[in-house]
C-alpha cells in the first residue's frame, strides 16, 4: 500500500465559501468551533458575499479546519477523481481513501 501526502496553501477561500457554503454551514454546526459557529452562524440565510466578510475575519486555522471539514466531506468524490485521471494513463489503481487534516 502507498500512502501519499499532498500539501495545499494558498487557498481560495472566497471561492470556496461561493461552491460550498452548504457543506460550511453544516460542518461549522457540528464543529463545535464557537468562532466560527458564532461568525458564520450570523451569515446562514445571507448571500454568499456576507458569508465572505464573515470568513474573513476568522483566524487562519478555523478557516483551514473549515477546508479541511470539505475535503473530508467530498473524499469519496476526490478518490474517484484519481481512480479516473490514472484510468485516463491507462493505469489500474484503487483509493482507499483521501483524509484531509489541519497542520502547522
Amino acid at each position: 500500500m502507498i500512502e501519499m501526502k499532498i500539501k495545499i496553501s494558498k487557498v481560495d477561500y472566497g471561492k470556496a465559501v461561493d461552491r460550498l457554503m452548504p457543506v460550511l454551514m453544516e460542518k461549522v454546526e457540528a464543529s463545535g468551533n464557537p468562532i466560527a459557529s458564532a461568525v458564520l452562524g450570523r451569515a446562514k440565510g445571507l448571500p454568499a458575499g456576507a458569508a465572505k466578510a464573515a470568513l474573513d475575519i476568522l483566524p487562519q486555522k478555523a478557516k483551514d479546519e473549515l477546508a479541511v471539514a470539505c475535503l473530508n466531506h467530498y473524499s469519496d468524490e476526490l478518490s474517484k477523481l484519481m481512480v479516473e485521471l490514472a484510468r485516463q494513463k491507462d493505469i489500474s489503481v484503487s483509493v482507499e481513501g483521501i483524509e484531509a487534516a489541519v497542520h502547522d
